[in-house]
């Protein structure tokens, strides 16, 4: 990714993470759970820059599986196409959002923040961040995993 498209997803993910009080953490990873880009509220309390990425890269790696898990069970049982996933949990909620045909963005929010208006913010992006990961990164799916996946379609009974 070049410099330019790096920076502007830094600053997108900057100002959904801040324009919320109560949202902990922001990623964009592709369907394949690789993480592309993230932020933390930790990044302002963690002296290591290894412990954000290594926990945003560990979150995408099964936040990113479950939001393709939906997709399935909506083409399955023709619900359409999945936009956006709600999880709550005790004290959180995490905000699962479709970026275009490769990407998926990820947010957690305490559950005493606006989940309702953080979702309208990463609406706003969506467009710009979907250009940025389809024409800039070029996200290409590996053989292996098409093939992994129209395995799986077959057997569930869908078309890829």
């Amino acid at each position: 990714m070049n410099a330019n498209d790096s920076n502007r997803l830094d600053k997108i993910l900057k100002d959904i993470l801040y324009r919320i009080p109560e949202t902990l953490h922001v990623m964009i990873m592709d369907r394949d759970g690789n993480l592309i880009s993230a932020r933390s509220q930790w990044d302002a309390y963690s002296n290591s820059t290894n412990l954000e990425k290594d926990f945003a890269s560990t979150v995408s790696a099964f936040t990113a599986p479950m939001f393709e898990s939906a997709a399935i069970q909506g083409a399955f049982m023709d619900f359409g196409d999945i936009t956006t996933q709600l999880t709550e949990y005790t004290n959180k909620i995490m905000v699962l959002i479709g970026i275009g045909e490769e990407g998926v963005f990820s947010t957690f929010i305490e559950k005493s923040g606006s989940v309702a208006n953080l979702i309208k913010i990463i609406e706003s992006y969506k467009h710009e961040i979907s250009y940025i990961l389809t024409d800039q990164l070029h996200i290409i799916k590996t053989p292996i995993t098409q093939e992994i996946k129209a395995l799986f379609y077959a057997e569930v009974g869908l078309k890829t």
